[in-house]
């Protein structure tokens, strides 16, 4: 159950790596260069997100049919998926957590900076 629990964080903590990296160029994109980027980063993101789906959706039928219809477990999508995962994890093992850990702290960190200085002072008179 704890490593469940460990690969959940480690999930969550990697997602949220991402999220604060987009965040953090957005609050800090006082240039044009970028703003007029991000309609595309935008649209590649939608087309991760609708290939990341389309793979689940892909794998969950899959394993239903090696499960339940004693189908070959040999796929080459799953199999070009898994070597995909495992370079990546490779090269995350390869940096370690530390960095990971770091950038999501000063990307919150910033990006709540931030934030705080943006709010009004309330008028005390």
């Amino acid at each position: 159950m704890l490593d469940g629990l460990v690969s959940f964080l480690a999930y969550a903590l990697g997602m949220g790596l991402v999220v604060t990296a987009l965040a953090v160029a957005a609050a800090f994109s006082t240039g044009t260069g970028f703003r007029r980027v991000l309609p595309y980063v935008n649209r590649v993101g939608g087309a991760l997100v609708l290939v990341a789906g389309l793979y689940v959706a892909y794998y969950g039928v899959h394993e239903l049919r090696v499960a339940h219809a004693d189908a070959s477990p040999d796929d080459p999508v799953v199999d070009a998926a898994a070597a995909v995962q495992d370079t990546l994890a490779g090269w995350v093992q390869a940096i370690g957590p530390w960095p990971f850990a770091v950038a999501l702290t000063v990307g919150v960190g910033l990006v709540a900076l931030r934030r705080r200085k943006r709010r009004p002072v309330p008028d005390k008179g």
